[in-house]
Order: structure tokens, then sequence, then C-alpha cells
């Protein structure tokens, strides 16, 4: 498992390193990680934190893998069921990591707007986190994605629609956005738009 370091024993990372590592071994546990994460299984999910947990143990102050831990735990909310507790505590632990590292980082930010919104419900704290994310990261997919959820719930189409879409163009390949833009299709009698999108999803 990744060793938590103190928080305030953490130096922000050079702005040129934007969170990366110079361990060949680390970057290539966190790309698989990533690509595993895509993945709806509970092994898929396991097997994605647990290869960040060794790209971490390699190079601690691996901010972007920090980011990702966060987002694999959340994953296990959403596709095994798991109890919101056991998902948002080490994923919030996880993104406090990455803050501490590299203070502006996009995937962290979004990823403390993400427990801002499904956990806490401070609705106005995630925005805030999710625009800030966006604002330094313009093709950054996560906070496009929790500005569209966010603004979905809060019946915003609109203003969601273009998130969702920017996301998907940004990840085309991605089943989720594509399914998530067809909904915001369907609020808008987009039956046929919204068809193309499901059928590229499956």
């Amino acid at each position: 498992r990744a060793t938590f370091l103190p928080l305030d024993n953490l130096r922000p990372a050079a702005p040129l390193e934007l969170g990366g590592t110079r361990s060949l071994d680390a970057y290539q546990l966190y790309l698989t990680a990533a690509w595993r994460s895509q993945g709806g299984r509970a092994a898929d999910i396991d097997r994605s934190i647990a290869l960040l947990n060794q790209a971490l143990s390699i190079d601690p102050g691996y901010a972007l893998a920090w980011a990702q831990l966060a987002w694999s735990h959340r994953r296990r909310l959403w596709n095994t069921d798991a109890v919101p507790a056991e998902v948002f505590e080490p994923a919030s632990l996880a993104v406090q990591q990455a803050l501490a590292l590299v203070p502006d980082l996009a995937p962290a930010l979004a990823g403390r707007g993400f427990g801002r919104y499904l956990y806490d419900f401070d609705w106005a704290g995630a925005e805030q986190d999710f625009r800030s994310a966006v604002a330094r990261a313009q093709n950054e997919v996560s906070p496009r994605w929790g500005m569209a959820q966010l603004l979905l719930t809060q019946g915003r189409l609109d203003e969601g629609f273009k998130h969702i879409r920017v996301a998907r163009e940004l990840d085309p390949m991605s089943p989720v956005l594509n399914t998530l833009e067809a909904s915001y299709l369907l609020d808008h009698g987009r039956r046929e738009e919204a068809r193309v999108r499901l059928n590229r999803a499956l």
C-alpha cells in the first residue's frame, strides 16, 4: 500500500513537473492503473488501486498518481456499490497528498470537488473546485465531467451540456461520457443524437 506522507513534510513540486514523476517504473504503473480503472469490474478497480499504491511506493511525490488513486477509489462507489465512507475517506486522503505536492493540480482539485459534491453535499464548494480545475487545465476531462454532473443535478442543463460535450470530445472512447451525454440529449428531446451516443457507448 502507498505510504501517506505527513502533509507538513511535503514540498510543492516545481511548476514544470506538473505532478509527474522521473521514475519510468512508476509512470508505467500509473498508465496501467489508469487503463484498469476504466473497467467496471471490482477486480479491475482493485487492481488499479494496487498498481497505484505500487507506483507511489516508488515515488511518493508523484502527485498525479495520488490524484488517480482518489479517482480509482471513487470508481468503487459507482461500480461496486461500496459504502460511501469507505470510498471517500481514502479518496480524500489521496487528494490531500496530491494538493500538498501541487496545490493547483487540476485532477486533484476535481477530486476534491467530487468529494464535496457527492459526499459532503457542498455543491457551492464543489462548483468552485470544478471551475478552478477547468481554468487551470482546459483539456482535463475530470473537472468537465464533474461540472456536467453537478449542473445536471441542479437542473442547469444548457451549461451542463456544454461541459459534457467537451469532456466527451476529449475522451471520445469513454462509454461513461457517451452515456452521460446521451442523457443530456434526451433531456433536450434530441433522441436520434442520443441514440448515436448510446450506440457508441455500447
